[in-house]
């Protein structure tokens, strides 16, 4: 596995947001169809603001603030979380379709009251599968420190599948294009490991797993599944640096194909390509771009066994 890489410095443009006082950006995401970005808050506005004429309008807005905006892969649907544990999907024309609690609560429970403790303001991720069908979201399990996942069907809301309660990490949730894998991330502090990648199906049963190979206060930043599937990246931060993880999967085993190492202070995030399975996006704070190119080389024994 070679790489060949092209590297730049980005030339941002700032575009100012009005926002209220004390109100933040939480949730993003650009809608193709619109050519515009949808952008969430901490106090539930939802802003659509278009790049070219650095127009902003006000599309709505939800109480208890906004966690998380997904587009459906084919930008027909909008999947929000909120503050308030509530998921909403509503159309590209902003109309409500159906909403309901990521977690039933139970009685006597204020569900106005903004869940969004230690001023942890991200959270509760939504995943779509590639064809659009269903979609994932991983929500907190009342009165304690565990996390659920959940398989919901596009069309009415309903609950396709639930997981066991389990300790993931962070807001960390992806759903393999092909469909057939979900990937979370496992905090496995109790078990003196580092941290794990856990694979569930869509009947939120865990299928298989592998430890990262990191210390035990490594974290997960974030995962992502490349488009056809096969390759499946993760931003790591272990200490004195990040790094970013290419994994592959063959014979039963989860295979470290590459890493880069960044400085902490890089804040390094990435994106696969959408059409190019094997070339990856990597930008830093400082607005640094590389991308970067693999490709497979195979070598062959003596025996003619291919390594």
């Amino acid at each position: 596995n070679e790489r060949a890489w092209t590297k730049g410095p980005l030339q941002a443009e700032i575009d100012p947001l009005d926002l209220e006082p004390e109100d933040v950006i939480t949730s993003f995401d650009y809608l193709m169809e619109k050519e515009a970005l949808i952008v969430g808050t901490s106090n539930g506005l939802l802003l659509l603001h278009n790049v070219d004429g650095k127009e902003t309008e006000v599309v709505g807005r939800v109480e208890g603030g906004v966690k998380c905006i997904s587009p459906s892969p084919d930008g027909d649907l909008l999947g929000v979380t909120t503050g308030l544990g509530q998921l909403l999907v509503m159309t590209h024309d902003w109309d409500l379709l159906y909403e309901t609690a990521l977690e039933d609560q139970p009685d006597g429970v204020d569900v106005r009251e903004p869940k969004f403790p230690s001023g942890e303001m991200f959270g509760s991720p939504i995943t779509w599968r590639g064809d659009g069908k269903y979609f994932a979201t991983l929500s907190e399990v009342l009165n304690s420190s565990s996390k659920r996942l959940k398989v919901w069907e596009r069309d009415g809301g309903a609950v396709h599948a639930s997981s066991e309660p389990k300790e993931l990490m962070g807001s960390i949730l992806d759903w393999m294009p092909s469909g057939a894998k979900i990937a979370a991330v496992c905090d496995r502090k109790a078990q003196n490991e580092g941290p794990s990648i856990v694979f569930f199906e869509r009947n939120g049963l865990e299928r298989s797993s592998f430890l990262i190979g990191e210390p035990i206060d490594a974290t997960v930043e974030l995962l992502k599944w490349n488009c056809s599937s096969d390759l499946l990246a993760a931003v790591v931060r272990c200490g004195n640096y990040d790094s970013v993880k290419i994994w592959f999967f063959s014979n039963n085993h989860w295979y470290l194909k590459h890493e880069m190492k960044y400085s902490r202070k890089d804040g390094v995030r990435f994106m696969w390509d959408p059409t190019k399975s094997q070339q990856l996006i990597c930008w830093s704070l400082d607005g640094q771009v590389t991308v970067y190119k693999f490709f497979w080389v195979t070598a062959v024994t003596d025996e003619s066994n291919a390594l």
